[in-house]
């Protein structure tokens, strides 16, 4: 079971103790959706000449590489703070 699945299911079932991790598993799953809208995906593929696929891995890690970051902001407009929180705090 993956962190993100686990958090999930523990927030789900009323059980996060922990509202930090509550809350980043609620954030990676707003950022997933926006991610998954109808082109979104085959966008950044073309844009950094990657396939769909690297991008729906992304998806499914609910994390953007590090060096992705900065393009993936400015082609979706999902700020780096909510990308990636552990690389850009805010």
């Amino acid at each position: 079971m993956t962190v993100y699945k686990l958090c999930l299911s523990m927030w789900q079932a009323g059980l996060d103790n922990l509202p930090s991790l509550a809350c980043n598993c609620r954030m990676k799953e707003q950022i997933r959706q926006r991610l998954t809208k109808r082109g979104v995906r085959a966008s950044i593929a073309k844009h950094f000449d990657i396939s769909q696929q690297a991008v729906d891995q992304w998806v499914q890690k609910g994390s953007v590489p590090p060096e992705r970051v900065l393009g993936v902001e400015s082609l979706t407009g999902i700020s780096r703070h909510e990308l990636r929180p552990d690389l850009y705090p805010t």
